[in-house]
């Protein structure tokens, strides 16, 4: 294919040793002979790299501490309009972010970041600084990240992205209702957009104990009393007036962790009985479909 028609670029590192030579320099130059690759396809418009964490860890060397904005390569020569990261660390996707800036990425129109670990402070700074850049321009967001200890951290600031028509998150939370609608309180009052026409959670229960707020314990009636109402009414937001039949998922599994107290059901469906209440006013209207494991024959 000519060079000059190539519009999508998708690039998998396999699991091999690329063999550094320099510990201090080679990821470095790894990471900008990588890019010289990409940057000789000038009509490129997507990029989106997935860097399996064990690979990626011998092949690129993240510097100690990366400030937010400050170019380790030299950009792109082209404006990408989707720009996805998949499998990496918080450090490394901080190298990778760069990229993303004015110069490189002026039409872009899609994001997506999916992390193999917690996110680091600076990342989030970094995201959020990206998400409030592009503003109204972007229209499609995908947030993923399985630590269980740092989602109260990690949840993505939406309110500058006036244009979003496609959300994904994914989350690993205790099987708590009360954090639960913590999350889901924190990221749907920050919405904006009236154009989203497809909004995606996928949410895995981890094993109680990883949190201060993980004693699963049934929702009590005061707390139902005081939250629910406002919870319907951030739901009953005009904003949220367009959204499509089933246009929201809300998917709820298993972490890999086997948790034995959500093998009987009980805890889940605590969790399922207070979903239903919590998100009734998009149930009723039949654009929300909730789904839990024990909906499916999963093994």
């Amino acid at each position: 294919m000519s060079r000059h028609k190539l519009r999508n670029m998708n690039i998998c590192y396999s699991d091999v040793d690329l063999g550094a030579s320099d510990a201090d320099t080679s990821g470095h130059a790894r990471l900008q002979d990588f890019l010289d690759l990409c940057s000789a396809y000038p009509t490129n418009l997507s990029l989106s790299l997935h860097l399996p964490y064990g690979t990626y860890c011998r092949s690129l060397k993240p510097t100690d501490t990366v400030a937010p904005g400050v170019h380790t390569v030299h950009p792109l020569r082209y404006s990408l309009s989707s720009f996805e990261v998949a499998s990496v660390s918080s450090r490394y996707a901080l190298q990778l972010l760069t990229l993303v800036n004015p110069r490189t990425c002026h039409r872009l129109r899609k994001l997506g970041i999916q992390l193999a670990d917690g996110p680091c402070a600076e990342l989030m700074a970094e995201v959020t600084s990206i998400l409030q850049f592009f503003g109204a321009a972007l229209e499609d967001f995908q947030w993923v990240h399985k630590q269980v200890e740092a989602f109260e951290a990690a949840i993505p600031r939406l309110s500058a992205n006036t244009s979003l028509e496609h959300l994904r998150i994914v989350f690993t939370l205790p099987p708590s209702p009360q954090t639960i609608q913590m999350m889901f309180a924190a990221l749907l009052s920050d919405i904006t957009s009236s154009h989203l026409r497809q909004i995606n959670f996928l949410i895995y229960l981890e094993r109680p104990g990883y949190h201060r707020d993980a004693n699963v314990v049934p929702v009590s009636p005061a707390y139902t009393t005081t939250s629910i109402p406002t919870f319907h009414a951030m739901l009953s937001r005009g904003i949220y007036d367009r959204l499509p039949k089933n246009g929201v998922s809300i998917h709820f599994c298993r972490s890999g962790i086997f948790i034995p107290m959500l093998e009987d059901g009980t805890v889940m469906s605590g969790i399922k009985s207070h979903m239903s209440a919590l998100f009734a006013p998009w149930l009723s209207r039949g654009v929300l479909d909730i789904k839990f494991e024990h909906d499916f024959n999963w093994p």
